[in-house]
């Protein structure tokens, strides 16, 4: 952002502000995109270097698309076409700029720092687990979050008020409907 003002010698200014809380949300999505997909294929038991690699190029396209219609879009603003436009060219040189470095990083620092945070959380699990055998494997950077498709395992409920004997009640048990209590 900062190297795109100065390429065009323009000034930090409110506009150019602007510009750079505009690039936390788009710098924020690309990367999104990548460390999501990175989950969803973690979830589906593929390894985390693995999963890294086959997101990277699955989540290319859409994020160079997204990150080409800015910059194409901040021509106008970079060129001054109009008269006053002078005052909205930081604006587009900041966008330009800071979606060039930040494709780059997305797709590049990202996945980097993806491994170094599972590795820490994986030690910083393994600490924790000193002792009790946990276990071995990497990291579960996702947070055992489940996809939407995936059932919901859970255990058999047992019923209370027979105790699988003759039919004969638990003390404290449900009765079944329709039936009475016997004293």
């Amino acid at each position: 952002a900062m190297g795109g003002l100065a390429l065009g010698g323009q000034t930090l200014n409110l506009f150019s502000l602007i510009g750079i809380i505009l690039l936390t949300g788009l710098v924020g999505k690309n990367s999104i995109l990548v460390v999501d997909y990175t989950n969803n294929l973690r979830s589906q038991g593929m390894d985390r270097n693995t999963a890294l690699l086959a997101a990277g190029p699955a989540r290319l396209r859409p994020i160079l698309m997204t990150s080409a219609a800015l910059i194409f879009a901040q021509i106008p603003l970079i060129l001054q076409l109009e008269e006053g436009s002078e005052i909205n060219a930081p604006l587009g040189w900041v966008v330009a700029g800071g979606m060039a470095t930040s494709t780059l990083l997305a797709l590049i620092f990202v996945p980097a720092m993806y491994t170094i945070i599972d590795d820490f959380q994986n030690w910083i699990l393994r600490l924790f687990r000193r002792g009790t055998g946990g276990p071995k494997k990497e990291g579960d950077m996702d947070g055992g979050v489940r996809r939407p498709d995936e059932p919901v395992e859970q255990e058999a409920p047992q019923t209370e008020g027979q105790d699988g004997q003759n039919g004969r009640r638990k003390r404290g048990g449900a009765l079944p409907v329709g039936a009475t209590a016997t004293i």
